[in-house]
């Protein structure tokens, strides 16, 4: 086996880390959202928190393997409109993650404090950009994804991210409710 192949091999593995991880997260901000009391939305929080701690760790993982398979390989070049859309990806996807970490800390603490006083009965909402931003970070990555499988030349790479973050935005929003579907239409 070489270098290419093994860096494969763990491109590979990162990126479904991130996937099942994402999943997790999902369904953890569904349950979140959905929870009764501050104690229940806690705990669906906490396990979202913990899931999320895989992202940046399979994200320096792709972008590390990704590196790996540029210099190891023929033909493949860092100035490849594809390959700095990855990157740029990834840098996006950090820094959304970033946003999402510090705005999740703060909605903890305080679900921690309205979970300990014996007087709070419903869980608050939500942080809406969380949730939102959730979305956009599936697709982009999908996104991603698919810059990499098609090696697309740049301005078609950018365009896919593009589209593939405002999907995300769409879904996180139509997820919250905010976006009128045509279900959300009829019951009017």
């Amino acid at each position: 086996m070489d270098g290419y192949h093994l860096a494969l091999f763990i491109h590979l593995l990162a990126l479904m880390a991130a996937v099942a991880a994402s999943a997790l997260v999902h369904l953890a901000d569904a349950r979140r959202a959905r929870a009764a009391t501050p104690r229940d939305a806690l705990a669906w929080h906490a396990l979202a928190g913990s899931a999320a701690r895989t992202f940046p760790i399979a994200l320096l993982l792709l972008a590390a393997t990704g590196a790996v398979m540029v210099e190891t390989s023929e033909g493949l070049e860092w100035a490849a409109g594809w390959v700095a859309t990855g990157l740029l990806g990834v840098v996006a996807l950090l820094a959304s993650g970033g946003v999402i970490a510090v705005r999740s800390r703060r909605e903890a603490r305080e679900l921690a404090r309205l979970a300990a006083s014996d007087s709070a009965r419903g869980a608050p909402p939500p942080d809406a950009v969380v949730e939102t931003l959730s979305w956009v970070n599936t697709g982009l990555a999908v996104a991603v994804i698919l810059v990499m499988s098609t090696k697309p030349p740049l301005v078609e790479s950018l365009v896919a991210l593009a589209v593939g973050a405002a999907g995300g935005l769409v879904l996180g929003l139509t997820m919250r409710g905010d976006v009128a579907t045509p279900q959300a239409v009829q019951e009017r």
